[in-house]
């Protein structure tokens, strides 16, 4: 099979591509498509990156005549919102050495990509009262035209190495307990616009109870009786520290709290 010339209609090249030569140029010519569905600007550096890709010859001077004659038809594929063109398009491709198939597929590569965006869903968890939040979301697959969000929602945008949109997304802190809600719409100059919510939580404040000390009904007095050892001797042997906190027997040397219940229970039948 012969190729037509790009300059002169219907004058076949000097050169016969072989079977594999032709497959591989259809592998070309759909990386292009897949540039121009993106909107990357084109350059004969771009042209010969496509070329080398596939592993083809680009010394050749048949495969960047094709090369350059597909981008215009491709770039009418991808404006080809309606489909308006389709038939003729894919039937331009057929000419330059595709298959019906393969240009089928082709036309449809080249249409704009519908936008994109990673995350989905932007949920901070719950924040220490007062923090704010951020994170990025990265958009794909079409120019983004505007971005808009809630009054508490601070959104930049910034253009990516790789083609892509960064969108910086800041929410402003709050106060303990609060909830916010809200949802990022983003418009791209083709298809509908995408949306994404946001939620954030600030943890509630516990306070920690006071301890208050344990209400006493009946005072003891300083000197007050052993339940171990009054019952043998009958007389008052034990003396309550104010350093310790605690009364310690005289006698049998044995310490109790001074809300000890058995000490209060003796010495209110003995007093």
């Amino acid at each position: 099979m012969k190729l037509e010339n790009g300059s002169n209609e219907g004058v076949a090249l000097d050169i016969e591509p072989t079977e594999e030569e032709f497959n591989k140029l259809q592998d070309a010519v759909s990386y292009l498509a897949d540039l121009i569905s993106d909107e990357i600007k084109l350059n004969k550096s771009a042209l010969d990156e496509i070329v080398l890709k596939v592993g083809l010859d680009s010394h050749h001077d048949w495969i960047r005549n094709i090369l350059e004659r597909a981008c215009p038809i491709l770039e009418r594929a991808h404006n080809d919102v309606h489909g308006v063109e389709k038939e003729i398009i894919i039937t331009e491709l057929e000419r330059l050495g595709m298959k019906k198939f393969p240009a089928i597929l082709t036309y449809d590569k080249a249409k704009p990509k519908p936008l994109s965006v990673e995350p989905k869903i932007i949920d901070f968890g719950c924040l220490k009262a007062g923090k704010e939040a951020n994170a990025t979301l990265k958009v794909t697959g079409g120019v983004v035209t505007e971005v808009s969000a809630g009054k508490r929602v601070k959104l930049t945008i910034l253009k990516a190495s790789d083609g892509s949109t960064l969108i910086k997304v800041i929410v402003s802190g709050s106060s303990a307990g609060d909830l916010f809600q809200d949802c990022i719409i983003i418009k791209g100059d083709k298809g509908e616009p995408l949306k994404v919510p946001v939620n954030v939580q600030w943890e509630k404040v516990i306070e920690k109870p006071i301890e208050k000390p344990i209400p006493i009904d009946n005072e003891l007095p300083p000197i007050s009786r052993c339940p171990n050892c009054d019952p043998k001797i009958h007389r008052k042997t034990l003396f309550y520290s104010k350093v310790r906190g605690r009364y310690r027997c005289s006698q049998c040397e044995h310490e109790f709290s001074y809300s000890d219940k058995k000490v209060r229970e003796y010495n209110g039948i003995h007093p």
